[in-house]
């Protein structure tokens, strides 16, 4: 069976935003229609606060359809489960649910408006008012007599969370995942002048926090240096491996990770014209702090800008022939990096 997957992403004013994930069976109302029946709720209310991050997956079990919600509202988690012989209806219980979750007094307002969009049925939960965020079991009968205040699918069966302080059981979390980052941009301190970097990383992503691999390269740069009434030159290039650890913060589909971490490498230097030697290889070792912006344009895709200092810890030192102490050049105390890229996460 072909199904689709999309990623909604709403604006709630000053007050928050609803980040929704829809995967459902072909068949099933879309990611904007569902966008829209929650945006149809929301309108003319105020606005919750802090934001609002749901992950909704539809399929087929024999005669019924199945949807499993996970949310994580004001960082509280929970999860919830649908079951009914309609999709759409089972879609508007989910849109209504969230909802509520952004205005725990949509409810209150919709019950005094006799033409709420509601369909006839059961209810999706036993309390109404309560925050979508807690796992639970607990199944909730029909009731056909139900208060039109609160959300009803056409059939189903539901079962309903139950109030439960968080625990560490990962079904009431939005899941981790991993990331894959690719980076280009410019350095300055490390070598002479300013010049590129191409940089890439691999990390383990939750919702607030990462751990990821690190790896940078510094193309050669090439410096002029008068020697013995001559010109000659210098080529400095640098690679290095490292490893850091992040707190982020995260509002809807934008995520700020501040990072802090250790690399260690080799520069290389050539030095043929004036050196007996000709070249050599000092080795890097440096700590660094930054921050970075990213943001998830889709589900799988996000445009990453960052920005990092880098403390040198081995700072070597380049001069003219073997018996004078003219610097070339000597890495700076602070280097700079700035860079752009995109960041792919899976699965």
């Amino acid at each position: 069976m072909s199904t689709f997957a999309a990623l909604v992403v709403l604006a709630l004013g000053s007050g928050g935003a609803v980040h929704l994930e829809w995967d459902a069976p072909a068949g099933c109302p879309s990611a904007a229609e569902v966008s829209a029946q929650i945006d149809a709720h929301l309108a003319g209310t105020p606005r919750g606060d802090g934001s609002v991050e749901a992950s909704a997956k539809v399929t087929r079990r024999g005669g019924a359809y199945v949807l499993e919600l996970r949310s994580v509202v004001r960082d509280q988690p929970g999860a919830r489960t649908l079951r009914g012989r309609e999709c759409g209806s089972l879609a508007r219980a989910a849109a209504l649910v969230v909802a509520l979750a952004v205005d725990p007094s949509l409810g209150e307002r919709q019950g005094d408006d006799e033409g709420a969009p509601v369909d006839a049925g059961v209810d999706v939960d036993a309390d109404a008012d309560a925050p979508l965020a807690g796992a639970g079991e607990a199944s909730v009968p029909a009731e056909p007599e139900a208060a039109a205040t609160e959300p009803e699918v056409t059939d189903p069966e539901v079962v309903a969370p139950t109030t439960a302080p968080p625990s560490n059981d990962r079904r009431g979390r939005l899941r981790d995942r991993f990331a894959l980052r690719l980076l280009g941009g410019a350095e300055v301190g490390a070598l002479p002048g300013v010049g590129g970097l191409v940089g890439a990383s691999i990390g383990h992503v939750w919702p607030r926090a990462r751990v990821e691999l690190t790896g940078v390269y510094l193309p050669p740069r090439r410096v002029a240096v008068p020697y013995e009434g001559a010109v000659g030159s210098a080529t400095f290039q640098l690679g290095a491996a490292g490893a850091r650890g992040c707190g982020q913060v995260v509002r809807g589909r934008f995520e700020v990770p501040l990072c802090a971490g250790i690399e260690a490498g080799v520069l290389d230097i050539v030095t043929a014209d004036f050196r007996p030697d000709g070249s050599r290889r000092a080795p890097w070792v440096a700590g660094s702090a930054g921050a970075t912006l990213v943001v998830r344009a889709l589900r799988v895709l996000g445009v990453v800008v960052a920005a990092e200092l880098v403390v040198p810890f081995t700072r070597p030192t380049t001069i003219v022939g073997s018996d004078t102490s003219e610097v070339v050049h000597r890495p700076a105390p602070v280097t700079g990096r700035f860079a752009a890229g995109i960041e792919l996460r899976f699965p």
